[in-house]
């Protein structure tokens, strides 16, 4: 049996970045399995983010920040490779709409304003992402670098420089 592929936001980035030197099949073939898996993951969390059927499959709680940052930011490395390589340049669509799509649920996960209000400290709160009022470091630290590539992405740019 094949199995899918892992949520490898780090192969993602590496093909993006190799793309300049040129990939093989097999990897552009791995950067597809990745597009369909990531894009099978957002499609389940936007599901459950709106009360679609994707709940009756996996219980009700959504993912960590780190986990949805780490598929945002897989998508955008991978919207950067379909942009400089053509052989994905059919995906380009796809990868676009499950990007935005996931950054919108990650952007509606941050701590309002308002509610921070309940937390002892609001101001080390707001913005930030917790799930069951836990918060870890790479959960803000994927979410937002996640967000910061996704809207390169919305605006065009393939390459984020120093």
């Amino acid at each position: 049996m094949r199995t899918r592929p892992l949520n490898d936001h780090w192969g993602a980035y590496g093909f993006a970045e190799m793309s300049e030197w040129g990939l093989g099949e097999p990897e552009i073939r791995y950067a597809r399995r990745l597009v369909a898996r990531f894009s099978e993951l957002v499609g389940e969390e936007a599901q459950l983010e709106h009360g679609g059927l994707g709940g009756l499959f996996r219980d009700d709680q959504p993912r960590r920040g780190a986990s949805l940052g780490t598929w945002v930011e897989g998508l955008a490395a991978l919207w950067r490779l379909s942009s400089t390589d053509e052989r994905l340049a059919d995906l380009r669509p796809r990868i676009e709409n499950r990007l935005g799509c996931a950054a919108d649920i990650l952007a509606s996960r941050q701590v309002t304003e308002a509610q921070a209000a309940a937390y002892g400290t609001p101001e080390l709160a707001q913005g930030a992402w917790f799930v069951d009022g836990e918060t870890r470091m790479d959960d803000q630290q994927h979410s937002l670098s996640g967000l910061l590539y996704a809207a390169d992405a919305a605006e065009g740019r393939v390459r984020r420089e120093p």
